[in-house]
């Protein structure tokens, strides 16, 4: 029986820092796209939640590149995200009667 065994030790870690700068990336690539969406300069809380938000759809895609289960943080995310500026904006008023 064939197993796998991450690497250990120096390449291993090495491995986990390029993972952690390759998730860094990805989450500040969606977290300017969806802040980007609001189509106005946003507030300290909407720069959390956006990143927030990125940060449990890359969590879950690295999972579910793993093979592992991801359906804990989608639902997660997605209520963040329905429950926030984020959600589709066709459903939000427009920008001057809020």
């Amino acid at each position: 029986m064939t197993s796998f065994s991450p690497p250990s030790g120096r390449a291993g870690r090495a491995r986990q820092i390029e993972i952690g700068k390759e998730n860094t990336a990805a989450i500040e690539i969606w977290k300017k796209a969806m802040l980007e969406g609001l189509g106005r300069p946003a507030t300290a809380p909407e720069e959390l939640l956006a990143e927030t938000i990125s940060s449990l759809f890359i969590r879950a895609r690295r999972l579910r590149d793993l093979g592992r289960d991801d359906t804990q943080l989608l639902p997660e995310a997605a209520l963040l995200q329905n429950n926030s500026v984020f959600r589709d904006p066709r459903a939000l008023p427009p920008a001057g009667d809020q």
